[in-house]
């Protein structure tokens, strides 16, 4: 399990909020910041939840794994910093 940092997750909620349009609120934004999800999986949840769709039926699974893989990519690359 890997920590993003701050600047990351910041980085990370402006990408998905111009490339997929996932703009989370901002008190969201804060808190993800503050206290990120430790793994992809849990990030990505957080992410599709705050953004008010249902993690146990997932209408649109194209878009659930472009977050995912947007996702994924940023802890990718910490791990590789």
């Amino acid at each position: 399990m890997t920590v993003l940092s701050e600047s990351e997750v910041a980085e990370l909620l402006h990408c998905l909020c111009v490339r997929l349009g996932f703009c989370l609120p901002p008190p969201l934004q804060r808190r993800l910041i503050k206290n990120p999800p430790r793994s992809v999986e849990k990030f990505t949840n957080a992410v599709w939840k705050g953004e008010g769709f249902d993690l146990l039926f997932i209408s649109d699974q194209k878009l659930y794994d472009a977050v995912r893989a947007m996702v994924g990519a940023a802890f990718q690359q910490h791990l590789s910093e």
